[in-house]
């Protein structure tokens, strides 16, 4: 339902949950084993989030949990001195702000356990909220499916019954009113709702005198359930170029070292993300700009 759904500056704000996609804290390390400008990547994760902090502020929005979305470290097999302090630093930030932070496992986070420890913080493969409508929401990395999150029977079906008794009464026309009085289509209500990272989308917008890139947010249906792909966080990456979408459909393909990894890297495949809407966020104005479907820009 759109009225429980907020988005900010590469992050989305779902009730009084926030949820923030790939950081890969310790990328600038990766470079000769070294920062080459230090402490630049994780002041410019904090400061973008002190922004979003002090934004919702403003609007007396208070926070209660923060989601990370996974790929909270850069280094596949092992934790450099960066990725110990940076992370911990974030935390601990992350701490003083909500009272939970929960994180989704990455990729990339194959030995993100042990800093993780150092505060008492749990690493799930997924994490499933109710809202206050008694729609569920599932957050996952997007690498990976699994199936506790396609699950059909008696937990979905107790959902559409908590839901169809709270909003009867505004289901006798096509539009019903919610949540501060906002309009809901009728078939997206009590739709079960998925969030993923790991994409990293992005834009190429083009005009007869430039073309520009754009971190984007990607929204759709798929498998019947309400979708949404986030940016990556971390202003180290513009992104993956969606124009190259098709690829995703590969079963095949090449690492950047050049070895072949049987599997997907996404879990949509790129001919379904071409129906998902494209949305650009504008930190300066502080709104949402909807584009037409993926398909139709590419």
């Amino acid at each position: 339902m759109k009225t429980n759904i907020k988005f900010l500056d590469d992050c989305l704000l779902i009730e009084d949950i926030l949820v923030i996609g790939d950081l890969h804290i310790g990328y600038d390390s990766q470079f000769h084993g070294r920062a080459v400008f230090p402490n630049v990547q994780i002041g410019g994760i904090i400061e973008k989030l002190n922004k979003v902090f002090e934004y919702l502020n403003d609007g007396k929005i208070k926070v209660k949990k923060v989601v990370l979305l996974g790929d909270i470290k850069h280094d596949f097999g092992g934790i450099s001195d960066i990725e110990w302090r940076d992370t911990i630093r974030f935390l601990d930030y992350l701490n003083e702000k909500v009272k939970e932070v929960v994180v989704i496992k990455g990729n990339h986070d194959m030995v993100l356990g042990p800093i993780l420890e150092k505060r008492k913080i749990k690493l799930r493969d997924y994490f499933k909220v109710k809202l206050k409508n008694g729609q569920r929401v599932w957050f996952m990395h997007g690498d990976k499916m699994f199936k506790q999150c396609l699950d059909d029977s008696t937990d979905r079906q107790i959902n559409r019954q908590i839901v169809g008794k709270r909003i009867s009464k505004i289901l006798k026309s096509k539009i019903g009113r919610v949540n501060g009085g906002k309009s809901v289509k009728k078939e997206d209500m009590g739709k079960d709702i998925f969030v993923f990272g790991h994409l990293h989308p992005a834009i190429v917008l083009n005009d007869e005198y430039k073309s520009e890139k754009y971190k984007c947010f990607l929204e759709g249906e798929w498998k019947g359930r309400r979708v949404f792909v986030l940016p990556s966080f971390s202003s180290a990456s513009l992104g993956f170029d969606l124009s190259e979408v098709d690829r995703l459909n590969d079963d095949e393909r090449v690492s950047r070292g050049g070895r072949k990894i049987k599997g997907k890297f996404f879990v949509i495949d790129g001919k379904d993300l071409k129906k998902f809407e494209v949305v650009v966020y504008n930190n300066k104005e502080n709104r949402e700009y909807r584009f037409r479907k993926l398909g139709d820009l590419i």
